[in-house]
């Protein structure tokens, strides 16, 4: 029994290949595979036969419909004579762990505002060039920018002055804290305010990274998570792989954001993820 990959997401295919060999000059004439795995809504089992000295492959596929760390695997096979006289199991206990991360949404236009920031978040842009951390677009030169700003390639190219755009603000380090307070979730399995919740969670971590920016996850389920804000791919699948496998807990989320406000330096975004109305 073989898989193509160790991990996967909601909504990804997989594939596994299942090998039987018969070393046997008797033929199995009914064979009955089960498949013991913990995935939910996969079942690979099946019956066939197979003739003696005769290897037997095929493929399986199904889909991951839910998040979380699984195995696939343990596998017995179970067969005997046509009267059904006397029967056999051959069990086979390899097991492979797979972890299911959670699905990552494209979402629509969400501006966050810079730490400090009230409002929504739009910056203000100025026309004079300033030295920031992120250049967002290139525009044509204007008498009195600085020559150091000028664009040489795209100058070239369109055989004009062309200048770097820069942010009015620089890049501000993003902090999600995601609520899994038991007592404030509403729904259950998929359509439910804890999925929406990691959902929302995993999406903004793979916008914000994308874009450059630093992203750290805050969440107390079972067990409390805290990963300071970095920007690497690393980063993303680290977030990605604790989303994987959270559950509610009992921590109200006025007490973590109580106790993390020393450790949140000032600028930072602070993102919060919450069902809970209450004013605390």
């Amino acid at each position: 029994r073989e898989m193509r990959y160790g991990w996967a997401q909601v909504g990804d295919i997989l594939q596994e290949r299942y090998t039987i060999y018969n070393d046997s000059l008797l033929p199995a004439i009914w064979l009955e595979v089960r498949d013991h795995s913990t995935i939910p809504d996969y079942h690979t089992g099946c019956v066939t036969s197979i003739s003696g000295r005769q290897i037997l492959s095929w493929r399986t596929e199904g889909t991951c419909t839910r998040r979380g760390l699984f195995t696939l695997g343990p596998t017995s096979l179970h067969s005997g004579d046509p009267l059904g006289l006397c029967s056999v199991e051959v069990r086979h206990p390899n097991s492979t762990v797979l972890l299911v991360l959670p699905p990552v949404l494209p979402l629509p236009s969400i501006e966050i505002a810079a730490g400090g920031v009230a409002g929504e978040g739009r910056l203000k842009r100025h026309s004079a060039m300033e030295t920031t951390v992120s250049v967002e677009t290139i525009r044509e030169y204007v008498q009195g920018d600085p020559l150091h700003a000028i664009h040489w390639p795209t100058s070239a190219r369109r055989n004009a002055l062309f200048v770097r755009q820069f942010d009015h603000k620089p890049q501000a380090d993003w902090w999600i804290f995601l609520d899994l307070e038991r007592r404030s979730q509403a729904g259950d399995g998929a359509r439910s305010t804890e999925e929406y919740g990691i959902i929302l969670a995993a999406s903004l971590a793979n916008q914000g990274i994308r874009q450059g920016r630093r992203v750290g996850l805050v969440t107390h389920g079972a067990d409390l998570t805290w990963l300071p804000p970095r920007h690497s791919s690393e980063q993303l699948m680290n977030i990605l792989r604790t989303l994987a496998v959270v559950q509610v807990g009992a921590r109200p989320l006025a007490d973590l954001l109580t106790d993390a406000q020393r450790s949140i330096r000032r600028g930072a975004s602070l993102i919060i993820i919450t069902s809970n109305t209450e004013k605390d």
